[in-house]
């Protein structure tokens, strides 16, 4: 084993490799050519996080900013997250450049500085020599997974994964722990996301109770549980937000939920492992991945599993080892290592693919770790290992002369340089021209927009979209729901319709006015006091070209048209001033709060999903179901409740769909009137008068029949009387 280096050696050597993995990154990307405030990234989940890089910049945090989702503001304590580490990084960022394009950018690149630390350091820490750690470092920076996956900010900023298979190794090697260096680690895995921290306590688990097997203790099992309480307890402080928001907002039926189906279509598969990156540099690896990614199924984000040709290398290695060597671990503490790296990658392989343990988790214990194929960073990390293992194997061992020596390092640079070529080809790098010019076209159209309108004013924009992760589009469409945040990157002065939680009252806002026709529309815009529509053609199988003859036709008004022709803008000022010439200040006082500030119904405990039925968009509703009336104002407001309801029952085969049905009622329960209606098979329409005080009045929906029934809704109207 090397002897421990010196300080001036240990900072040479992190400089370098800091250096290094900037080049390996930045050539394959010409990052010369790169303009720095263009982000790498400007679609999909990339825009979705330079809007959080915004909302820090704005507010100082990003969890809530009240000019994303208006009229209520996008709230991200709705979403569990993690992520705090990464956000904590990101805070002096956004202070000192306040523009989430660069931020965006820098931290990027620091990731890559920083996963090439933290990997050599592990190694380093494991006996390995600098130059094989060096490469392995280097190679798992830029792993394909770091480049397909970029909208994933987070994600390929994985410098922690080093970090946290380092107790698990040295558990498996009966290697002593240090309990500040353990501290330190599981307080970063814990807030560096739900995956990392996940995927660390399994292998610290993995190992801990392989050790314990082996040696007939429990000792080992114990600090392994003892590392993964550290992790969990942190990683408990980081959802505390979220946690506490989800116990005192009331029960969304619409909020982000997870199904244990989807373990299964993001899962691993062992030959998205070994075969060659998308778009590889040779036409034969390249026509071959095409082969297969074509022909075969569950082709999803697994995609970006590709470990390149050398950790394929590496995880067959190890595959082979586990499977040839069922025998306790003996000798040196190299063997016992690649034992560990072994058990490693097949444990990981198991969690991670189609139909194993992650299914089994899925299905028990939580659906909501899904994506176990990103478990395929922690396989490459074990494989690269590996290689990094037998390359220092042949330094130390077998080159015993200078020249042998020198051809060994020739070889490992060789390695490298081969490797970080196979890992990354041009169809993963950004096209930085293409890049600019859309968003350049954006900045410029935002900025004519915001130029004559007064700051605060709501721009609608058209399609309508739940936030977040709205369903996909249909066949041919390139638009995504995340598209809709582009002019909010570069506003600072508008409100704007997209980002409102599903399920909270902003979302209802929007589809509120969806619900309505087109001339109803943008009358009910124009008296909410909007500034005007945003229509994103792309999202139209027309390219909009009717709605915006629509449009056209009834403000009487040409849109403003950004560069590249993707968005359109239509002023709602026209409509406006002649809304408000034909009202008197009372009449358009009472407009305005109408529809700016309606009572809505926002359901709770009891409401089922929507779904989409011969009647329209309904919703499957028990008995005893909750629906909160809120009103946003400081006064009272009369309104008239309006609900379109039907009778059905569970299942269509039940026997008791025989019987008719006699005395099935709805009763309306607010502790005071209890207002009861029949109700039918058929739609029907139950109104009812209230008073709803400033907040909110909760109606609880009981339904009666004498067979075994919950009921369908259709619609909900609180109409202002």
């Amino acid at each position: 084993m090397e002897e421990t280096p010196s300080l001036r050696k240990t900072v040479f050597e992190y400089t370098l490799a800091g250096i290094l993995s900037l080049l390996a990154v930045g050539i394959p990307m010409k990052l010369w050519q790169a303009d720095p405030h263009v982000p790498f990234s400007y679609e999909g989940d990339a825009i979705q996080h330079q809007l959080w890089i915004e909302t820090m910049i704005e507010t100082g945090w990003y969890r809530y900013n009240e000019r994303f989702g208006a009229p209520d503001g996008m709230d991200l304590n709705e979403f569990p997250s993690a992520d705090i580490l990464h956000y904590a990084i990101l805070w002096p960022l956004a202070k000192a450049f306040p523009d989430p394009a660069l931020v965006f950018n820098i931290y990027y690149l620091l990731g890559c500085v920083l996963t090439s630390w933290t990997t050599l350091f592990v190694l380093r820490q494991l006996g390995l020599r600098f130059l094989p750690a060096l490469m392995s470092s280097l190679l798992f920076t830029c792993l394909p997974f770091h480049f397909m996956r970029m909208g994933h900010f987070f994600l390929v900023s994985y410098w922690p994964i080093p970090l946290g298979i380092l107790p698990a190794i040295r558990l498996y090697q009966g290697r002593p722990l240090s309990k500040i260096g353990t501290l330190i680690i599981g307080l970063i895995l814990g807030l560096s996301g739900i995956y990392f921290a996940f995927f660390s306590c399994y292998f610290l688990l993995l190992c801990g109770l392989s050790r314990s097997l082996l040696d007939r203790q429990w000792k080992p099992l114990l600090k392994s549980i003892a590392c993964i309480a550290v992790i969990f307890t942190t990683l408990l402080v980081a959802l505390f937000p979220a946690i506490q928001h989800k116990r005192k907002s009331p029960f969304n039926p619409d909020a982000v939920y997870r199904l244990p189906a989807e373990s299964e279509t993001l899962g691993l598969k062992m030959m998205q492992l070994l075969v060659p990156v998308t778009g590889h540099r040779l036409p034969l690896f390249e026509k071959f991945k095409e082969h297969y990614s074509s022909r075969t199924p569950i082709n999803t984000e697994n995609q970006t599993a590709t470990l390149g040709l050398i950790g394929a290398v590496g995880f067959s290695y190890l595959l082979l080892r586990f499977l040839l060597l069922a025998r306790r671990p003996v000798g040196e503490s190299e063997n016992r290592l690649l034992d560990a790296l072994a058990l490693l990658a097949v444990g990981g392989f198991l969690l991670g693919t189609v139909g194993a343990f992650g299914s089994f988790f899925a299905f028990f214990v939580s659906p909501w770790i899904r994506g176990y194929n990103r478990i395929s960073v922690f396989i490459g990390l074990f494989a690269l290992a590996s290689v990094a293992l037998f390359l220092n194997y042949l330094l130390t061992q077998r080159a015993t002369t200078t020249v042998q020596k020198t051809l060994v390092g020739l070889l490992i640079a060789l390695l490298t340089v081969l490797g970080v070529a196979d890992q990354t080809t041009p169809r993963l790098m950004p096209h930085f021209e293409n890049l600019k010019r859309r968003y350049t076209s954006d900045k410029e159209f935002t900025a004519n927009v915001e130029r004559d309108i007064e700051p605060g004013k709501i721009v609608y924009q058209l399609p309508f979209r739940p936030y977040p992760e709205a369903e996909g589009e249909p066949q041919g469409i390139l638009f995504k729901w995340t598209d809709l945040f582009r002019p909010q990157l570069h506003s600072r002065t508008l409100h704007w319709s997209f980002g409102a939680p599903r399920g909270r009252y902003g979302d209802a806002w929007a589809k509120r006015m969806e619900s309505k026709p087109v001339e109803e529309r943008l009358i009910a815009l124009a008296d909410a006091d909007c500034a005007g529509v945003m229509v994103f053609r792309e999202a139209y199988k027309d390219n909009a070209v009717e709605m915006e003859r629509l449009l056209s036709q009834k403000l009487k008004t040409q849109p403003i048209v950004s560069p590249d022709e993707r968005m359109s803008y239509f002023t709602l000022s026209n409509l406006q001033a002649r809304r408000i010439a034909s009202l008197d200040p009372e009449e358009w006082e009472k407009v305005h709060r109408q529809e700016r500030y309606p009572v809505l119904g926002l359901w709770g405990k009891g409401a089922g999903i929507e779904f989409e039925g011969l009647e329209g968009i309904g919703r499957f509703c028990d008995s005893g179901t909750e629906l909160r009336l809120v009103n946003p104002t400081e006064v009272e407001r009369k309104i008239r409740l309006r609900i379109e309801v039907r009778l059905k029952s569970r299942t269509e085969k039940d026997p008791e769909m025989e019987t008719p049905e006699k005395e099935a009622t709805i009763t309306l329960v607010d502790g005071q009137t209890d207002p009861k209606f029949p109700i039918t098979e058929q739609l029907t329409t139950l109104e009812q008068d209230w008073l709803i005080p400033p907040g909110e009045k909760k109606i609880r929906i009981d339904c009666f029949s004498t067979r075994k029934h919950h009921f369908e809704v259709y619609k909900v109207e609180c109409i202002d009387q």
